[in-house]
C-alpha cells in the first residue's frame, strides 16, 4: 500500500507541472504527510465515481450523448498521462528488447521505483519506433469506470481520472527517449472485466493495452450488454470471450453500437 501511495504522488506531483489545459482531468493536490502509523495525501474532493452514476441511470445505461461525452473525456485523461512530462526537446523513441525472468512490482508494488531495465534497439512493438516530441510516458494499467469520478460545482461536467497506484512509467528522458524493457512474463493485473487481452495473456503491457480498457469502458456506456462476459468469473473464459469481439462471431451482439465505435474496435486490433 505504501508503495502505491508513492507513485500515487509521484504522478500528482508531475501533473502539477502541466500546462492548465493539459490538468483538466487531473485533481490537485493539496497536501502530503506521515504518522507514526500511516502516510497520507489530501487531494481535490471530487464527486460520484462514473461507475456508480452508470449504476444508478435508469436500467443501467446512459443516453447516446453521453456516452460519447463521457467518452471524449475519459479518452483525454489516458492521452494526457501518456505523455507526462515536460515538452520541447526532441528525443528518438526506440523500440524495447523483451528479456527473460521476472522483475518485482508485477502486481503492482513498483510504486515510485524505476526498477527494471531500459534499453534502445530493436523490439517486438513496432509502433513504439517513432520518434515524437520527449515526453514520460505512464501507463494506468487499471482503466475502468470506478477509477473516473465527475467534478463537484461548477466542475461538474468534468470528468478526472483517478487512482494511479498501480501505474507504470514505461518511457523515460535521459536525452534519448528510452523504453523500458518488456517482461518476459508479467503477472495478471487489472480488472478482469476490462483488462487487455496482453494482460490476459501475461504479456507487457502497453499504451494499446490502456485504451483496450477504455474501449470495453466506452462499448458498456453505450450498451451494457454489449460487455457479454460481465458475469463471466473465470478468467480463461473471459479473454476467449474477448476475442470474440474483435472477430465475425461479434456479430449480433453488437447491434446497438454506432459503426464509427465499431470501427475503434477493429483499428484497436490492428494495433501492435
Amino acid at each position: 500500500m505504501m508503495n502505491r501511495l508513492k507513485i500515487e504522488l509521484q504522478i500528482l506531483r508531475l501533473f502539477e507541472k502541466l500546462p492548465p489545459e493539459k490538468r483538466t482531468h487531473f485533481t490537485e493536490s493539496y497536501d502530503r504527510g506521515k504518522t507514526p502509523c500511516f502516510k497520507f495525501i489530501v487531494m481535490e474532493l471530487v464527486g460520484k465515481s462514473v461507475y456508480n452514476i452508470q449504476k444508478d441511470a435508469p436500467k443501467r445505461e446512459f443516453s447516446l450523448s453521453t456516452a460519447f461525452k463521457l467518452g471524449i473525456q475519459t479518452l483525454e485523461a489516458i492521452e494526457h498521462l501518456h505523455e507526462l512530462g515536460k515538452d520541447g526537446e526532441e528525443f528518438g523513441e526506440r523500440e524495447g528488447d523483451g528479456r527473460k525472468g521476472r522483475e518485482k512490482g508485477e502486481s503492482g508494488r513498483e510504486g515510485g521505483r524505476e526498477g527494471g531495465k531500459w534499453k534502445e534497439g530493436k523490439g517486438e512493438r513496432k509502433t513504439e519506433g517513432r520518434r515524437r516530441e520527449g515526453k514520460e510516458s505512464y501507463l494506468h494499467r487499471d482503466i475502468k469506470p470506478h477509477n473516473y469520478s465527475i467534478g463537484i460545482g461548477q466542475k461538474k461536467n468534468k470528468i478526472y481520472i483517478l487512482d494511479f497506484g498501480i501505474a507504470r512509467k514505461f518511457v523515460k528522458k535521459t536525452g534519448t527517449m528510452i523504453l523500458r524493457v518488456p517482461r518476459e512474463r508479467v503477472k495478471f493485473l487489472g480488472t478482469l472485466k476490462y483488462a487487455s487481452r496482453a494482460c490476459h495473456y501475461s504479456k507487457e503491457q502497453s499504451r494499446k493495452d490502456d485504451l483496450e480498457a477504455w474501449l470495453y469502458m466506452q462499448l458498456e456506456f453505450i450498451d451494457p450488454q454489449t460487455i457479454f462476459w460481465a458475469f463471466e468469473r473465470d478468467r480463461k473464459n473471459v479473454v476467449v470471450q474477448k476475442e470474440k469481439l474483435f472477430s465475425e462471431e461479434c456479430k449480433g451482439k453488437t447491434d446497438h453500437v454506432p459503426p464509427e465505435i465499431l470501427k475503434l474496435v477493429q483499428y484497436l486490433d490492428g494495433m501492435q
